[in-house]
């Protein structure tokens, strides 16, 4: 059983991750896409977000897409959500399908997210300096997700800090007790799991998430 949720848990990680010769770009994905990048040129950053959310939803392995995405993001502050998409990008391959035009923006993104790398590592740094600041808080829930952020978006923090990691597991664990139907918390819950060693826990979340998933093109 612990081998079968474990390689359950590493398709749930590599699924979107590792994208393998996407098909051929989708029409009406085209045109959402079109519309978006006028959106984005008129500054209507919301608009912008929301066509691509479209947009991604009829062409999930467009990395392109993900990228323009993530860059709107990154406007809007949400440094969270633009990371997440952009590690996706990162992890990418080529597609004979999209094209040369395609894959040459392809590799020029992912040139660009490395340099994009210190300002996730400066968020990551902000946060863990608030969970610092913070940590007599009674809110332990509040204090866990900040941690997470932190970790999420500065990778060598984990490492630096792995008993503030490991508590932070534990609040979370402690707090989402008896609450079902978080998939979002519950996503994070794992995600902490994943980066402090307990792979059977965060496959066991995994695996619970997948019964709140609301469209099939929905990822992790």
């Amino acid at each position: 059983m612990k081998k079968q949720i474990l390689l359950f848990f590493f398709f749930i990680l590599t699924f979107f991750a590792v994208i393998a010769w996407g098909a051929a770009s989708n029409p009406d994905a085209t045109k959402l896409f079109q519309q978006a990048e006028e959106a984005f040129k008129g500054k209507d950053l919301d608009k912008a977000a929301g066509l691509l959310t479209e947009a991604l939803k009829k062409e999930p392995d467009n990395a392109v897409y993900r990228y323009i995405f993530a860059k709107i993001l990154l406007n809007k502050s949400d440094f969270i959500t633009a990371k997440e998409h952009m590690d996706v990008v990162a992890k990418s391959r080529p597609s004979q399908e999209k094209g040369e035009d395609y894959n040459k923006k392809l590799k020029d993104f992912k040139k660009k997210i490395k340099d994009l790398q210190k300002t996730f590592n400066d968020e990551g740094e902000k946060k863990f300096a608030v969970f610092l600041k913070n940590q007599s808080s009674k809110d332990k829930l509040k204090l866990a997700v900040t941690l997470y952020q932190a970790f999420r978006l500065n990778p060598p923090l984990r490492y630096k800090n792995y008993e503030e990691l490991k508590s932070a597991g534990d609040t979370y664990e402690s707090a989402l007790k008896g609450k079902e139907g978080l998939k979002g918390p519950m996503l994070q819950l794992a995600f902490l799991f994943e980066i402090s060693n307990k792979k059977n826990k965060a496959a066991e979340l995994y695996m619970k998430a997948l019964d709140y998933v609301q469209d099939p093109n929905e990822e992790y």
